[in-house]
């Protein structure tokens, strides 16, 4: 609670002898004095809360507010701070200035004068409209809205405030901007992250190997065997890629098989790229055989900025899939259609495009298809070169030699100018081939391009896509007549395409129309197409019209129509045929019926008739993926011969550092891969040392690859990544259960190594917590800073104290830390903390170390004190009592109703010592409500014919279950309370721990979100008294909870009887206690104290009476009002926690009756309580029946 001032309460003690001048003197203090308290008892009081902000398109906190009556007033620099809005306060808070989003926009908040002037207006106010406290100062909150269009609802159920605006606030704004900036560095590439882990460049590493094989038996005639075996390893830091082919039916020979070594770094801006062996090149000249040579090019691998798309589309087999490579990196990939198509959109980027497909097939078959695939747009940006240069030994029956250098170079942002020479010793006409090219953007969709060849050719290309997508392409080529480096004798080639997606209600398609003419010296060949390729109604169709002319014949017309239907039980029928228009006859059908068999099987059969040829056949296989490999097994009846046809395919993966052998049933060879190890890093050095134990359950994202969980180690594999490129990892930092367990390092670029596995360590440090309490006086004080330091020197961390004054910090590593109010703070407050500071020290742990009850005490500063304050503290003085071991100080304070606060998650809950109030016979009683489990406020009950009400410190943490609203004892004798848990798991693992401590059987008990372990059961004090300390020695803390004929411990009025450092004497007082009265006595263990309580007494009467009744035998008494639970009804029992929970919600939802779950028994038991006699819960049962 706070109040505007604080009132000066005098404690008048019985002297025996009390001079005449120190009366004449205490008269006039009370003269004195006395306006002064009759004028702070006039001020209004207020109650400082928490309360959620939740601020609409950008989130929420939790603030400190200020209650009265059902007004709420909110802090001015908070709420500002967070929406970023400048704010400058005095230091004694009596205002505070800035400007409001606009440096013209200046406002003024004046406690002073009562008033606010914001933009040259002036906003007088009410006394009460503003609050100020030590720490910030409060604005009823209609003012937000009315002043500065920041519209606040506070909801009092929920303790929340809904801060709405029309105004583009600062963070609103930052916000907006930090996401336009976060989605453009990840369209370029660059995302900013925690830590980037860079490539590595081994002398030796093998990683992968592919390998497949393919046998075709035809029946009473030779077989066709195909063995192939790709080798990837590292040699001198460069990617070397071995591919072998074998054929039973041809020599195996060195010009069938492929071998290059790469060496790639793409940091490097002057040679990027450096390959030997079978290498790839652009090419003019017919080049159809390998060429065995070396590469140089300072071309990067990866992409760069995208300014387009270029339409690649074809036809091979159907329902293949097919992935597409842009410089090695998969950019895209899809299945074909019912007759084979295939259509990409290449994206266009910045430099050369070396385009590569691949195709896999049904049956393990693969193929490559590189090189062929030429993108006619080549843009760089501006002031940039690149260059390629390629020589070699083409594997001809010549021995051609080859070489070819180009350069290119990005004028301005729309043209780009590129240049070289071409050299093959083999060509007669002229082996050096000259030639220049350029690529010009005339407008957004508009490309042209040209290239000169001397000797050969010339080419150019337009193409322009409209807004609509329709897109059309004009190529055209003109060879030198008589040139010898291209085989074909063309002298033209005319190319026009015209291509638009349509789109209608019920389908979708892509339609391209294709008309291609080659001119030759005596023949004019064209050739057209019109194809069709789309979705109707839910069916995949294809359909294709051919036509071929010729000066020699008639056109030649004939289509394809192909339709996928998708039938019930996963049943896939794909029929075909094809008609020529020239004789009007159907030339063939085929029909294929696919259908998955068990998880990873599929069998197909398929039909084919050709009515030309009179033949048929007649195909049956079954293909099913292995985790290692895909097999596949067919039969192929054509006439009278048959066909056998068996296949396999897949990968072996290497990781030498993990020493892991694994597989994949698809290709590795040329692919990276990731290895994360999760560790608990308890030495804190961030390598995983021998003895660390690794971390089960790590969450991430990952954009792409394979994921291969080891549930046996704990290690994660990422495959099939791409080499040369960054991904981006996304560490959860929630993927434990453990609260203590927080990893530094959440964001990783990782750039990938190829044939190799990266293996990322993941240090997970296991945190300690510290927490405790900042008094003021009696009560918390809430917005004080507390300061950790390491080695008392170095500022690790900084926390806030809520408004009960409790603090907590969680992420210190283990080591020797101090703690310490800020001093800046403290001098502008001008108060002083006791103590000064607290060394701490957190011990390696796996669950993490905690460390709470570090509280202190701020008073104020000395030196501003009248001396006359320090002569009227002397008048005070302490009644010794033969029992409380321990009495703290007293503030009094008028009482407030006890203000809901949220437990610290996982943690267990004990109450603090309790604080001795001394009575005042000038201040009334005034009753304080509570909420349910929460402490009462403490009453300090005497023979005195005035009964004093003193509120007591609020609890950060949750009451001792033998103080809670409803505590069940199911067993007869006495009861240990061990700890309290907000995580269910913790509380599990202590009653594992348990077991091996002692015979008697623990329990769990759930109720308002804690689980609450206990053990019950036990004959007598004394055992528990041995039990306890064999539990504490193991760092295990207790509370004792005493039982009696199987009785429930219930929540009545309490009467405090002590409080004790020493544990035996407060044992004895329970000793002692038992001969005085039949109410069981209990004690409750926190922060190093061990507090003696009476529990469940009737009334205030009852109370008044046992507490006479004690300190006539020297026993001082503090009362603890409480409300009364006698009964309860168990609703049900339940083997699984879930749906007790489900059963809980249902039951709150009907009734406002306290609504419990306990675990006993292996079975979860819902009980409501609450209930003041058996008559009351029998009525309850007849309303809502059974």
């Amino acid at each position: 609670m706070y109040k505007t001032d604080t009132p000066l309460c005098l404690n008048y003690l019985k002297w025996e002898y009390i001079s005449g001048s120190l009366m004449t003197i205490a008269y006039l203090l009370i003269l004195v004095f006395l306006p002064i308290i009759a004028m702070a008892q006039d001020e209004p009081e207020y109650d400082e809360v928490t309360v959620y902000l939740n601020i609409q398109k950008v989130g929420g906190a939790d603030i400190s507010a200020v209650i009265r009556d059902e007004t709420v007033y909110l802090p001015i620099v908070d709420i500002f701070s967070f929406l970023k809005i400048k704010n400058t306060a005095s230091a004694q808070f009596d205002s505070i200035s800035g400007f409001f989003i606009n440096q013209e926009a200046t406002y003024l908040i004046d406690k002073v004068n009562h008033r606010i002037t914001y933009q040259g207006k002036v906003f007088d106010l009410k006394k009460d409209d503003l609050v100020k406290t030590e720490t910030n100062l409060y604005l009823r909150s209609p003012f937000f809205g009315q002043i500065f269009g920041l519209d606040c609802a506070f909801s009092f159920r929920s303790l929340t405030v809904l801060l709405t605006s029309k105004l583009e606030l600062p963070i609103i704004r930052e916000m907006r901007q930090e996401q336009m900036r976060t989605n453009i560095n990840r369209l370029t590439g660059e995302v900013k992250t925690d830590t980037i882990i860079g490539r590595k460049f081994p002398l030796v590493h093998l990683g992968m190997a592919d390998w497949s094989v393919i046998s075709t038996q035809d029946l009473g005639k030779k077989t066709d065997a195909r063995m192939n075996l790709d080798l990837g390893t590292v040699i001198a830091g460069g990617e070397a890629n071995v591919r072998l082919n074998y054929n039973n039916n041809s020599p195996f020979t060195e010009k069938q098989q492929q071998y290059m070594w790469r060496f790639v770094n793409n940091d490097h801006p002057y040679l990027r790229q450096v390959m030997a062996g079978k290498i790839y090149s652009q090419v003019t000249a017919s080049v159809y055989d390998p060429i065995v040579g070396v590469q140089f090019t300072n071309t990067p691998t990866t992409y760069r900025r995208s300014f387009g798309s270029y339409t690649l589309s074809n036809i091979t087999e159907p329902n293949w899939l097919v992935e597409l490579y842009v410089n090695n990196v998969l950019v895209d990939y899809m299945k074909t259609d019912a007759s084979g198509f295939y259509k990409f959109e290449v994206p266009l980027v910045y430099g050369n495009s070396a385009v590569k497909l691949k195709f896999y097939g049904l049956w393990g078959e693969e193929r490559v298809q590189e090189e062929n695939i030429s993108i006619p747009f080549n843009f760089l940006p501006p002031k940039e070169l690149e260059y390629t240069v390629s020589a070699g030994i083409v594997e001809d029956t010549l021995g051609s030699r080859f070489s070819r250098a180009n350069m290119n170079y990005g004028v301005t942002r729309r043209f780009t100018l590129g240049g070289g020479i071409e050299y093959l010793s083999s060509v007669k006409t002229g082996s050096a081939m000259p030639f220049i090219s350029s690529s010009l953007r005339l407008m957004s969709g508009l490309l042209l391009t040209g290239e000169y060849t001397y000797g050969v050719r010339a080419k150019g290309m337009l193409s322009y896509r409209f807004p609509s997508n329709l897109q059309f392409e004009v190529n055209y080529t003109k060879y030198h007549q008589g040139q010898k480096a291209i085989i074909y004798n063309y002298l033209e080639e005319r190319k026009a395409t015209v291509s638009i997606p349509i789109k209608g209600k019920n389908f979708a398609a892509y339609s391209r129309f294709t008309f291609n003419q080659i001119v030759l010296p005596n023949l004019k060949n064209t050739n057209a197409e019109m194809l069709w390729s789309g979705s109707v109604y839910g069916v995949s169709t294809n359909f294709t019209t051919y036509g071929l002319f010729t000066d020699l014949s008639k056109p030649y017309l004939y289509s394809n129509l192909s339709l996928a239907f998708r039938l019930p039980s996963h049943i896939a029928l794909t029929p075909q045929a094809q008609y020529e228009y020239n004789s009007n006859q159907l030339i063939s059908v085929k029909a294929n019926l696919e259908k998955p068999l068990f998880k990873n099987g599929f069998l197909s059969m398929s039909f084919e008739k050709n009515f030309r040829s009179n033949t048929r056949s007649i195909e049956v296989g079954f293909r099913y993926d292995l985790a290692f490999s895909q097999t596949g097994l067919s039969i192929r009846n054509t006439d009278a011969q048959n066909t056998l046809v068996e296949s396999a395919r897949g990968s072996l993966l290497y990781d030498r550092k993990t020493r892991y052998m694994g597989t994949n049933n698809r290709t590795s060879v040329g692919k990276g891969a990731v290895t994360l190890l999760p560790f608990l890093d308890a030495n804190g050095n961030g390598r995983h040392d021998r003895g660390e134990p690794k971390a089960d359950g790590l969450k991430f994202k990952i954009n792409g690859g394979t994921i291969i969980r080891n549930a046996k180690d704990t290690t994660i594999r990422i495959l099939d990544l791409t080499p040369y490129t960054s991904y981006l990892l996304e560490l959860d930092k929630n993927s434990f259960d453990n609260i203590a367990w927080q990893m530094q390092t959440q964001t990783m670029k990782v750039m990938i190594d190829p044939n190799m596995f990266k293996t990322i360590e993941v240090p997970i440090s296991v945190m300690g917590e510290v927490s405790g309490t900042v008094y003021s006086g009696s009560k918390g004080q809430g917005r004080i800073l507390v300061c950790i330091y390491k080695k008392d020197t170095i500022l690790v961390a900084r926390t806030l104290t809520e408004s009960d004054g409790y603090y907590s910090y969680l992420g210190l590593k283990p080591g020797k830390y101090t703690i310490r109010i800020d001093g800046g703070q403290l001098k502008r407050i001008n108060m002083v903390s006791a103590p000064q500071k607290m060394p701490v020290t957190f011990s390696n742990s796996i669950d993490g170390d905690m460390i709470d009850g570090i509280d202190f005490l701020l008073t104020p500063n000395e030196e501003s004190i009248p001396d006359s304050t320090k002569s009227t503290s002397q008048i005070e003085s302490v009644k010794p009592s033969p029992v409380i071991a321990v009495k703290p100080s007293v503030i009094a304070v008028k009482p407030s109703p006890v203000i809901a606060v949220k437990p610290s998650p996982g943690i267990p809950d004990e109450p603090s010592p309790a604080i001795s109030i001394k009575p005042s016979p000038a201040i009334s009683i005034k009753p304080s409500p509570v909420m349910p489990d929460e402490p009462s406020p403490v009453i300090t009950v005497k023979n005195s014919p005035i009964v004093s009400v003193r509120q007591a410190q609020v609890e950060k943490k949750i009451s001792n279950p033998a103080d809670s609203k409803m505590m069940i004892l199911g067993y007869q004798g006495e009861t240990l309370h061990v700890g309290s848990f907000k995580n269910k798991a913790n509380a599990f693992a202590l009653i594992e721990k348990l077991k091996g401590m002692t015979d008697s059987p623990a329990i769990i008990v759930y109720s308002k979100e804690y689980y609450h372990v206990q053990i019950p059961g036990i004959a007598n004090g004394k055992l528990v008294m041995e039990l306890a300390s064999r539990l504490e020695k193991s760092g295990v803390e207790t509370s004792y909870i005493p039982g009696k004929n199987n009785a429930f411990i219930q929540r009545g009025e309490t009467l405090h009887v002590g409080s004790f450092k020493n544990k035996a004497n407060a044992f004895a007082l329970i000793e002692k206690l038992k001969g005085m009265t039949d109410n069981p006595a209990i004690i409750v263990s926190s922060k190093g104290y061990y507090h003696v309580q009476i529990p469940g007494l009737a009334n205030s009467t009852v109370v008044k009476e046992l507490a006479s009744r004690l300190e006539k035998s020297g026993i001082e008494t503090y009362y603890m009002p409480g409300n009364k639970t006698t009964t309860y009804i168990q609703a049900g029992e339940y083997d699984n926690e879930a749906d007790a929970i489900n059963a809980c919600k249902k039951w709150m939802e009907r009734t406002s009756q306290p609504v419990n779950i306990v675990y006993e028994k292996n079975l979860y038991k819902l009980q409501i309580t609450g209930f003041a006699s058996p008559e009351a819960a029998s009525r309850f049962v007849s309303e809502m029946g059974n």
